[in-house]
């Protein structure tokens, strides 16, 4: 489960499961580690447009402190737009994070309308 289980009418007597909350700020603490970065570290976040981004932002959000700086909350629709952020922000940004990318469209050809999954 990838949100609250209340969304889902959850809690109830007969389900159990797991809810899935990345350790962002861990994460980004780490990383400020490894680079050896001085002062906040500037990350940008990319992810696809689901509700499970949706819900991983709002968390990812509420870990903020002063030693991580976010350039942008990027949820692009298509593989154009990804490339686009990637490229826009890969010089500014210490890291670029990516969390998933599976509902990600893209074009196969400019002469046809067929869009298909990146993956």
């Amino acid at each position: 489960m990838n949100t609250s289980p209340q969304r889902y009418g959850y809690p109830a007597p007969n389900v159990t499961g797991v809810l899935e909350v990345p350790h962002f700020k861990e994460s980004a603490a780490f990383l400020k580690k490894v680079l050896r970065k001085e002062g906040p570290l500037r990350l940008v976040v990319l992810s696809d447009r689901s509700e499970t981004t949706d819900f991983t932002f709002e968390s990812m959000k509420a870990q903020q402190d002063c030693e991580l700086e976010v350039l942008k909350w990027c949820n692009p629709k298509t593989w154009q737009e990804w490339k686009d952020n990637v490229q826009e922000f890969q010089v500014q940004a210490d890291a670029i994070a990516i969390y998933v990318y599976h509902t990600i469209l893209r074009v196969r050809t400019a002469n046809k309308a067929s869009i298909q999954r990146s993956y």
